[in-house]
C-alpha cells in the first residue's frame, strides 16, 4: 500500500485518511459524499410520555453537529426502542438551531416517521431521514428524539438501562 505524506506528516497509509489531519474548509467534495459523521451509543437513557401533542424529547440524546459547508444535508439515523399503550406512539426527530424554527416533528408528517400502533408490546425502531437544511448556513444543528402519543396511554422511547440508542447524523455534500 502507499503513503502520502505532506510536509513531513503522514496524510494517508493505504486507504486510510489518520487521525489528526485536518481537511480544510476549502476542499472540493463530490455530491453525495459523507463529509463527517457524529454519533454516539446510549446505555442508560429512557423517557416516557403521556403528551397527546408534540413537545417531547429525550433531551439527554440531543446530538449536535456543525456543518463544514452551508450547502450540505444532515443524515440522521436513530435506532431505539418504543412502546405505546392506547392509541399511537409517535415518532419523529427534533431539530433545533439559531436560524431554524424549532420543531418535534422535523418530518412533517402528522404520524412521524415511525408510528406505532398501541399494540402495548415493544418494538424496535430505525428511522432515517435526511434533513435538506433550507437555511443553507453552517450554524451548529441539534437533532434528537421526539415523540408523542395520539391519545390516552403512554409512549415510551427507550427502556432505561435495558436497551440501546443510538443517534447518528452525517453532513452529506449537496
Amino acid at each position: 500500500m502507499a503513503t502520502l505524506s505532506v510536509g513531513g506528516t503522514t496524510v494517508f497509509d493505504g486507504a486510510v485518511l489518520q487521525s489528526g489531519v485536518t481537511v480544510a474548509s476549502g476542499t472540493t467534495f463530490p455530491a453525495g459524499h459523507v463529509v463527517q459523521t457524529v454519533s454516539t451509543v446510549y446505555h442508560d437513557a429512557g423517557s416516557s410520555t403521556t403528551a397527546t401533542a408534540m413537545g417531547q424529547r429525550v433531551a439527554s440524546l440531543d446530538h449536535t453537529i456543525t456543518p463544514l459547508f452551508a450547502n450540505s444535508d444532515i443524515l440522521i439515523e436513530a435506532a431505539f426502542g418504543g412502546y405505546s399503550s392506547g392509541g399511537y406512539g409517535i415518532y419523529d426527530f427534533y431539530k433545533n438551531a439559531s436560524d431554524v424554527t424549532q420543531t418535534y416533528n422535523l418530518s412533517g408528517e402528522a404520524y412521524g416517521i415511525a408510528p406505532h400502533t398501541g399494540q402495548t408490546k415493544w418494538f424496535h425502531f430505525h428511522m432515517v431521514y435526511l434533513d435538506t437544511c433550507s437555511e443553507n448556513s453552517l450554524s451548529e444543528k441539534t437533532y434528537g428524539l421526539s415523540y408523542w402519543g395520539s391519545s390516552a396511554g403512554t409512549t415510551y422511547c427507550g427502556w432505561g438501562g435495558s436497551s440501546v440508542i443510538t443517534v447518528i447524523a452525517k453532513e452529506i455534500k449537496r
